[in-house]
């Protein structure tokens, strides 16, 4: 088992990609087939789906950035502490921006499969 605590991020062509909005970017890290559970039914199966779920947040939230608190790997799973900050500036699930900076903690689980992420869960 790998354990880490106050990781560095992925690397910086993977952050400067989402932070301009380049869900593209995630083509060198997903695998097509990924599945994602977190997302609604729709979009939860293949890269499309997923860059489409990834849109979506960062249409509410354009300023998201996100820091690695933790990060644990064994095999081909890792899991990772984040810390996921911006302002809401567009609707989220049906509320109306507010202007208002959000800080949240989330957990993640990934499954790797010849160096992409097969299945997500948050």
């Amino acid at each position: 088992m790998y354990a880490r605590r106050g990781t560095r991020p992925p690397p910086a062509g993977r952050r400067r990609g989402l932070q301009q909005r380049n869900v593209d970017a995630l083509n060198d890290l997903l695998d097509p087939d990924v599945f994602n559970h977190e997302a609604i039914p729709e979009l939860q199966h293949g890269i499309d789906g997923f860059k489409e779920a990834v849109r979506w947040v960062l249409d509410a939230f354009p300023s998201l950035r996100y820091d690695v608190e933790d990060i644990v790997a064994e095999g081909d799973q890792v899991m990772a502490r984040l810390i996921f900050s911006g302002t809401h500036e567009g609707e989220f699930w049906g509320i109306p921006p507010t202007g208002r900076r959000i800080s949240v903690q989330h957990l993640h689980w990934w499954r790797f499969a010849s160096s992409k992420v097969v299945e997500s869960v948050r």
